[in-house]
This record gives C-alpha cells, structure tokens and sequence, in this order.
C-alpha cells in the first residue's frame, strides 16, 4: 500500500486477466479504496509488538480491517516463544470484530539463520486455542515463503 496511488492506476487501467491478491501489513489505508476494487482477496499481517519489535498499531490494523469489508479476507499472525498471550487475545478479537468470518493464520515465526521454528509445539498450540477463543477459524500455517527458500 505504500504504492497504492499507483497501485490503483494499474489495476484500473490494466485489470489482471487473473483475480489479484493483495499481500499488506494491515497499517495504510490511504489509496485502499481505490485498490480494492481491483483486489480479489486482501492478505493481512497483524504484528504482534512482544515478538515482532514493532510498537503496537491497534488503531490502524483496525482501520485496515474495517475498510476491507465486503472483500475476502484472511489474517496472519506471527508467533514465537516470546508472544504474549495477551496480545494474542487483542489481535484475535480485533479480527474478530473488524473482519468477521476472515480466517485468521497463526504463523510460527522461524529463525532466519536455521529456518527452525521460534516457538515450541505445545506453545504454538496454546497460543492458537487462545485465537479460537474469539476467531472460530483460525488455523495454524507455516511462513511457507520461508519454507521455499524466499526470504
């Protein structure tokens, strides 16, 4: 979305012969209106501040999200051994009222020098029940770019 003016431009004046897929982190809104239109799902990743190092962006995942409605939408959210649970509860709540019926991924986070998961199994689990707590469809997915070699 930081290109979404051209973005919009693109897609309105070259329609992909093929539904687009946008892959966003959820925070920019600006351009999204004109965008969506040409979009045929939206991807959105909602970072979690206790793992990802970023400062929490409630505010704007929910904007992103709340814009969103009326197209299809899915949520990814990385996790690793050092996820709060608490935050894990935020996010599955905001999904949850500002993307209803959007399936919301829980991603085990890998290590980038290893490729090994950042988060045991029995804590991936606990971490996705607490998101089924609030999203009934969450699912826990692997970064699968990480799992084919695109870093």
């Amino acid at each position: 979305m930081v290109q979404g003016v051209f973005l919009a431009a693109w897609l309105a004046a070259a329609p992909p012969a093929r539904p687009c897929l946008l892959e966003t982190n959820a925070m920019l809104t600006t351009s999204l209106a004109a965008v969506l239109p040409g979009i045929a799902v939206v991807s959105a990743d909602i970072k979690l501040p206790s793992n990802s190092g970023e400062s929490a962006l409630w505010d704007r995942h929910r904007a992103f999200l709340e814009a969103c409605r009326g197209t299809e939408i899915y949520v990814k959210m990385p996790v690793d051994a050092r996820t709060d649970p608490e935050e894990v509860k935020r996010a599955a709540a905001l999904v949850a009222e500002a993307a209803p019926g959007a399936i919301l991924f829980v991603q085990p986070v890998s290590d980038p020098a290893t490729d090994a998961w950042r988060i045991d199994m029995r804590r991936l689990g606990e971490l996705a029940a607490i998101a089924s707590e609030r999203v009934r469809d969450t699912r826990v997915l692997p970064q699968i770019h990480k799992l084919v070699g695109v870093r």
